[in-house]
């Protein structure tokens, strides 16, 4: 038998080689679970070890049709969408496969001439919690790799000994790095990394970003585990698909492999994450601009699996009109709003900061102050389950009990008014006490707009008996992280400030487009 052994850590197995090889492996398994024809499967063998795989064939010339069937079944199109039977177990939904199908068009096959799509779009209307949301997709007929089996054999159908030019559709972010010197800067493989890139597309995972694309490339330290995990990772609903940074979406691809309990065997320690995004430079194609790699802790994704329970992505109302007079007909359709806050929180706890630090920058505009107001539910509950220390405590709660101080005070002095007066005198508090901490440039600058607040607020029963707590929290090097909790509690008070009206969450189409 003429054999091929690919090994999970020989050299050159970058970590994007070692998610491929973990993709073969799943395909491999897959393929040992269908119920495949035997005429239709690869006529040879494989075995898969913790750390290497191995494919055999009967004779040299034997390597073509094995790999055709192996490609055939690894990289197939169902319904004019992308599938790939090694990353799934069972049927997924049509909106997730859609999802995913579109994705891989920010990652991998980028370029025209890598997939042949239809012109026009279709377009499917689901129901998702019982409102009509319309699912967008191009319908593939092939891809780059269905075919690429034909360039790691010779014309005798042999496996080849040349050097084969690696570019996007198999690692994504590999280009050329000089037109004039081609043969000089273009990167090279030989047959067995190749293979192991090809099969990146099932070892890793691409979701869609606003105008851009995400890749998650597992860490693959356990092919057997690995092959095992992999199903977990990939999103199971429309709502798992939404994803708003890098940091978001390895996270909560790790919290997708926790909440399974397979986290004694997943053979995923971590997750790099890498965005897709056009560039000023690069305006033909999306380029590799921010990454990270965020570590499979237990703590950090106890504690993010609560913030994607608190702020998940939103189903928000998108009315339009049509017709002319008594034929006028007006519709609603919902479109995704995702959370301003979550993707703030993941890239905080990835990188291992306190989960609030830098807070100030989401609510410094009056328009992403609004988008936070959305999300004062959620906040409340970061606010009660993520903030540890005392002094924080303290912070949040003398914020917290000032505000209602004021608003009481507001509502005494307003209660011969109108109520939309007294509302009005509300949001001006709130505004001038956010600018206030906003605006706050120094220790003295914050120091003042907090001690404004409570002094006007009375006799404060959380500061009377947390005041030390409170005290080392203004000093120089720790004053900002108080400014932001001093935000959060504003942001996050819901007692007597009134909720945002739901006609402001009302988006029209144009302003939906914009």
């Amino acid at each position: 038998m003429e054999s091929l052994t690919l090994d999970l850590f020989a050299p050159g197995m970058s970590p994007i080689h070692r998610a491929g090889l973990g993709g073969l492996a799943a395909t491999l398994h897959a393929l040992d679970e269908s119920s495949l024809a035997a005429a239709e499967r690869p006529n040879g063998g494989w075995a898969v070890d913790n750390d290497r795989i191995t494919l055999s064939w009967p004779k040299p010339e034997s390597a073509g049709p094995f790999l055709e069937k192996l490609f055939g079944f690894a990289f197939q199109i169902k319904n004019g969408l992308i599938h790939l039977p090694g990353r799934v177990r069972g049927e997924l939904p049509f909106a997730v496969r859609a999802e995913l199908h579109e994705a891989i068009f920010k990652t991998f096959l980028q370029h025209g001439q890598t997939r042949k799509l239809a012109k026009k779009e279709t377009e499917r209307v689901i129901e998702i919690d019982e409102k009509p949301i319309a699912v967008r997709f191009k319908v593939c007929t092939s891809y780059k790799h269905q075919t690429q089996w034909t360039k790691l054999i010779d014309a005798k159908k042999r496996l080849t000994t040349k050097q084969l030019e690696i570019a996007g559709p198999l690692f994504p972010g590999a280009v050329v790095r000089h037109v004039g010197f081609t043969s000089q800067t273009r990167f090279t493989e030989g047959a067995k990394n190749t293979l192991a890139l090809t099969f990146a597309l099932v070892g890793c995972l691409s979701l869609r970003l606003h105008r851009g694309g995400v890749l998650i490339v597992p860490e693959v330290t356990d092919l057997h585990d690995f092959a095992h995990a992999l199903p977990f990772i990939t999103p199971t609903s429309p709502r798992e698909c939404r994803i708003s940074g890098v940091a978001d979406a390895a996270l909560q691809a790790l919290v997708r492999l926790r909440t399974q309990e397979k986290t004694e065997v997943l053979g995923v320690p971590a997750c790099r994450a890498v965005r897709f995004s056009v560039l000023p430079w690069a305006k033909q194609q999306k380029t590799r601009s921010a990454s990270i790699e965020v570590l499979a802790e237990g703590r950090l994704l106890d504690d993010f699996s609560l913030v994607i329970d608190a702020l998940p992505p939103r189903l928000r109302p998108l009315k339009s009109k049509g017709g002319r007079g008594k034929n006028k007909v007006e519709t609603t359709k919902y479109f995704w709003a995702d959370s301003v806050v979550r993707p703030f929180i993941a890239e905080n706890v990835a990188r291992g900061r306190r989960w609030y630090e830098g807070f100030r920058r989401l609510v410094v505009s009056n328009d992403l102050a609004k988008k936070v107001g959305y999300e004062r539910e959620g906040l409340s509950t970061m606010v009660e389950e993520l903030t540890r220390e005392s002094g924080e405590v303290v912070i949040i709660h003398a914020v917290h009990e000032a505000m209602r101080r004021r608003y009481g005070a507001i509502a005494e002095e307003t209660k011969n008014a109108n109520k939309q007066t007294r509302h009005n005198r509300w949001n001006r508090e709130y505004e001038r006490r956010r600018l206030a901490f906003v605006g706050a440039k120094r220790a003295d600058d914050f120091r003042y707009a907090l001690a404004n607040l409570l002094s006007h607020s009375g006799r404060l029963k959380t500061l009377q008996d947390g005041w030390t707590e409170l005290l080392p929290w203004l000093r120089a090097d720790r004053w900002q992280y108080a400014r932001d909790l001093a935000l959060i509690a504003l942001a996050s008070y819901k007692s007597t400030k009134p909720e945002p009206d739901q006609d402001a969450e009302e988006i029209t189409e144009q302003g939906a487009r914009e």
